[in-house]
């Protein structure tokens, strides 16, 4: 194997027997494995001197260590996080991905140490029966003084020791003003380029509104044009960014500027930020173009989210607003398909408010908690303050569907927004628990987009209420759709013009769920006819169980349709209060179990249909039906529980003769066999006398006395079965 390049710090391995230059390769390994254990260079340069035996630099242009040997310079890039130290002074460096910075050594702590201990000394204990010694140094005039005992004590006097280490800082020491009209771009954009530059260091706001205008510095994410933010805090570690209740409020003549969102985070790990409010002032402000989503526009502005998360991982908000965006509230996304979006986040106690189009647009984020978080009024400021989704949350991959994994929402609200919760695109494993949905103008809780990559979401132990007027189109308290959505243990409320439950009428719709749930239509029987409960033609292998389903309104409403032929509706209660000519009951046109469950007091305007089950004639896939109880109608109740049908078996064979069938193929025949009724719950089972080789053999009632029976080749290669006796038997 020829001569191979480690992808860290550039080593040489893998040479083959004989092959020439190993031995230049090794000490060239040497050389630079000594160096890195040493450590040592001469300082931080822009360009090399003349090499000399020993001597080591960090070139600046490149950011890369060199060092001499003899008269030959050799170098190595520099590892992210790499220290370092200048062998002459004694500071150290930490190499952050970008540049070299100075950290304090042990030295430089100590000495600023010894002069707080000495001011301390020098104001004696007085200093620590006042409080007021500790007020931040923003609140204070570089005259201001303060009287303690019979002393007054300047305001250089009065800082707290993490700033005298010099880890926290004011915006206002970088020239902000907090007056609310003054332009704080630039010196917000300095205060937070100086809390990035170093771990551990604290930015402070006071309690006042600072206004973001036109300004400062364009800042990208890593030079990416997609990313632009008016404030962006890149490649960090460990940093704190304290509001104190502030609100950052956007400047309302912002419509056409080349910044995508107020305050964006890139790339940092270990992250705080607690108590402020981004105000984007969408209802006094147009979106360029008059759409903040328009695609044309992606480049040249649109102000749009108030905050953005960019791939970072481990990071705090708590008591974080994002109201009146142009676009989110709180936007979690990534730079490239080769980074790993947003990690291991806690969100609580955040507000998302009127914005443009989403509270909060989860496209490239796991593992995150949002704890006792509102998302209202996404799209409410007007025709034109709103684009779609307009949703509370949408849980979506971006294009190239990296899944959202793993993200918990425990006692949030959602209300107002067009949707309240949206699984969508690639939304994998989500919890939402003990959550509330009410009163959002289109759809509670929902799926969309592309729905063969959403899988297994649940909202458990929670409440959807629609039960508003809305002009809406699409009025769903629950639109259920993907693999395996799950409603578990929750209250569902309805009333006109909004459906309770229906599962998407597609064919990604399969395996979802509602389990041990209340569904209610609480509104006025009249025009409205409703649907509680809808297994639509398209969804596959869906299931209700142990659920009250409760007093569907209108005339000709039902509690449930059950149109899926692969679909389960056991162990329900269905109840009705509304009596006269009110809603009816169940609807089967087909399914694959409707067993087990109760109807009671609900009426029909047609004496030719079931008050509590209706089977439909066209219902001819029925697996298992019954036994089922209509507590009004027991004549016809009886039908359901398949009194006046043979039970069987039924027996019948016939001698077969499979052709030759190629890899993929089958055939059909069909047997006789007496007393097997088409839509009495009967079922089909076939077997052949002779071995079948890896044919499958799969049969259905097809007519009255006919089992139709396939025999298919999945086996991978031609088989040709000789004659034998085929049978088939019918039971319930």
């Amino acid at each position: 194997m020829p001569q191979q390049t480690s992808p860290f710090i550039e080593a040489k391995y893998g040479w083959s027997f004989g092959e020439n230059n190993w031995n230049g390769g090794m000490d060239e390994n040497l050389l630079k494995f000594s160096f890195m254990f040493d450590r040592n260079i001469n300082g931080v340069v822009g360009s090399l001197p003349a090499a000399v035996d020993g001597s080591a630099y960090f070139l600046t242009t490149d950011n890369r260590l060199y060092f001499a040997v003899g008269t030959t310079w050799y170098s190595t890039e520099t590892p992210k996080w790499f220290e370092f130290f200048d062998e002459t002074t004694g500071d150290m460096y930490q190499f952050n991905g970008t540049t070299a910075v100075m950290v304090d050594n042990p030295a430089s702590i100590d000495a600023r140490l010894d002069a707080v201990e000495l001011t301390i000394s020098t104001l004696g204990s007085a200093a620590f029966e006042d409080s007021a010694f500790f007020v931040k140094s923003n609140e204070l005039s570089d005259t201001a003084t303060l009287t303690l005992g019979s002393r007054l004590v300047g305001v250089h006097e009065r800082r707290t020791l993490d700033y005298a280490l010099g880890e926290i800082r004011d915006v206002e020491d970088f020239g902000a003003t907090g007056d609310g009209s003054t332009n704080d771009t630039p010196a917000l954009q300095n205060a937070f380029a100086w809390v990035q530059a170093a771990p551990g260091r604290t930015l402070r706001f006071r309690p006042v509104t600072y206004l973001q205008g036109i300004g400062g510095t364009e800042v990208m994410y890593e030079g990416n044009p997609y990313f632009p933010a008016r404030i962006n805090v890149d490649n960090c570690n460990n940093i704190t960014i304290l509001g104190n209740g502030a609100t950052i409020v956007a400047d309302t003549t912002l419509t056409d500027t080349p910044f995508n969102r107020g305050i964006q985070f890139s790339n940092c790990h270990n992250l705080t930020v607690k108590d402020i409010t981004y105000d984007g002032r969408l209802d006094a402000r147009t979106p360029f173009g008059g759409d903040a989503f328009n695609s044309g526009n992606e480049l040249t502005g649109n102000e749009k989210s108030g905050w953005g998360l960019y791939d970072c991982h481990d990071f705090y908000f708590s008591r974080v607003n994002g109201n009146r965006c142009m676009m989110d509230g709180l936007h979690f996304n990534r730079e490239t398909t080769l980074t790993t979006g947003n990690l291991r986040g806690i969100v609580e106690l955040c507000t998302f408010d009127s914005n443009y189009r989403q509270g909060s647009s989860i496209v490239a984020g796991s593992y995150t908690s949002f704890i006792s978080c509102v998302f209202t009024g996404t799209g409410s400021l007007g025709a034109s303050k709103g684009t779609l989704p307009m949703a509370g949350v949408d849980i979506e991959s971006n294009f190239d569907n990296l899944p959202c994994i793993g993200n918990e929402f425990h006692s949030c609200y959602f209300s107002r927004n067009l949707d309240g919760l949206l699984f969508s695109r690639a939304a994998q494993h989500n919890v939402a628990d003990s959550c509330i949905i009410e009163a959002n103008r289109g759809r509670g809780l929902a799926s969309s987009t592309n729905l063969t990559s959403t899988i297994h979401n649940i909202f458990r132990a929670g409440k959807i209420i629609q039960t508003q007027a809305s002009s809406e189109t699409e009025l769903y308290a629950a639109y259920i759709g993907g693999n395996r959505t799950k409603i578990i243990d929750s209250d569902i409320r309805v009333a006109d013009p909004h459906r309770a439950v229906v599962f998407v009428n597609l064919a990604q719709t399969v395996n979802c769920e509602v389990m041990n749930t209340s569904i209610e239509d609480v509104g006025v029987n009249g025009a409205f006819n409703q649907i509680l409960v809808h297994f639509t033609a398209n969804s596959a292998n869906c299931k209700v169980e142990q659920c009250r389903i409760l007093n569907a309104t209108g005339a000709s409403g039902w509690h449930a349709v059950l149109e899926s032929t692969s679909c389960s509706f056991n162990r329900n209660r269905v109840a009705s209060g509304h009596g006269g000519a009110g809603a009816r009951g169940v609807d089967i046109l087909g399914a694959t179990r409707v067993k087990d469950n109760e109807v009671t007091g609900v009426s029909t305007a047609s004496t030719t249909e079931t008050a509590g089950f209706n089977i439909r004639a066209g219902a001819a896939l029925i697996r298992e039906l019954g036994p089922n109880i209509d507590t009004l109608n027991p004549t016809l109740s009886a039908r359901t529980r398949r009194v006046g049908f043979a039970a069987g078996p039924f027996y019948g064979s016939a001698t077969y003769d499979p052709p030759s069938l190629a890899d993929g193929a089958g055939t059909t025949t069909i047997v006789t066999v007496t007393g097997a009724a088409l839509g009495a719950g009967h079922y089909a089972q076939a077997s052949f006398s002779n071995s079948v080789a890896g044919l499958t053999i799969t049969a259905d009632v097809t007519a009255a006395n006919t089992v139709t029976v396939r025999f298919q080749n999945e086996s991978g290669g031609i088989l040709d079965l000789a004659s034998g006796t085929l049978s088939a038997k019918v039971s319930l």
